[in-house]
């Protein structure tokens, strides 16, 4: 592990990352953090790279195989010496497992078995036994949850993704690293860092999209008043 110092000198050398609603872009570029990431050992190194196998949000797809990356998971966070990092990552954990059940649900799938090694965390059994509840009775561990169902169940991915980044990123602004300056502080940072990149991709992603439409509904405007005046 690095030492005290080279994490003071790390955490402190990067730059406040603000909601990622409200700005356009991350702080600080990709290329940026990589740089000063290279200010810890190879031993934390790894175990970022590790987190972003397995739980960053980009490191991840909704149509992963669910029983390897449970696997990661396990292998993880078995291995990881941090509780508070275990925590962040369980929770993160849960909230993936939730939202395959609802994705399951709705492509008219019956609640897995209890042996089944589809989902990862708490509420793994909880879901089972209440797979006909439209929440599975957790809003009231997740507030976010009827939104996140509703977007679901609408078609609207754009919606949910929304409601999910929201949502995991007010969990980690509220956590704090049990020792203010060490790894767990730089493992939030860059997970937070994350989680603004992305939300940046998806609105550059409906930009273009928006564009496009636009272009060709211009385009297609276009024909038909030269067919009405050919």
């Amino acid at each position: 592990m690095a030492t005290h110092q080279q994490y003071i000198e790390l955490l402190c050398s990067l730059p406040h990352l603000a909601n990622p609603f409200r700005y356009k872009r991350p702080a600080i570029t990709r290329v940026q953090l990589q740089k000063r990431m290279t200010m810890l050992d190879q031993q934390d190194l790894h175990w970022l790279q590790k987190l972003n196998e397995a739980f960053y949000w980009g490191g991840i797809t909704l149509h992963e195989d669910e029983v390897s990356l449970i696997n990661k998971a396990n292998r993880f966070l078995a291995g990881i010496p941090y509780r508070d990092i275990q925590e962040w990552l369980e929770w993160r954990m849960d909230v993936r497992t939730v939202v395959a059940a609802i994705r399951r649900r709705k492509q008219g799938e019956d609640a897995p078995a209890i042996r089944d090694n589809w989902g990862y965390g708490r509420y793994v059994r909880q879901i089972v036994n209440n797979w006909s509840s439209p929440y599975f009775k957790l809003e009231y561990h997740f507030p976010w949850l009827p939104d996140v169902v509703d977007g679901i169940e609408t078609g609207e991915s754009f919606k949910v993704e929304q409601i999910l980044l929201n949502a995991v990123w007010h969990y980690y602004a509220m956590q704090k690293p049990e020792t203010p300056y060490g790894f767990s502080a730089v493992v939030l940072y860059v997970a937070k860092w994350d989680l603004v990149d992305r939300w940046c991709k998806y609105n550059a992603d409906r930009a273009g999209e928006h564009f496009d439409e636009l272009v060709n509904d211009s385009l297609k405007k276009s024909m038909l008043t030269l067919k009405d005046m050919a």
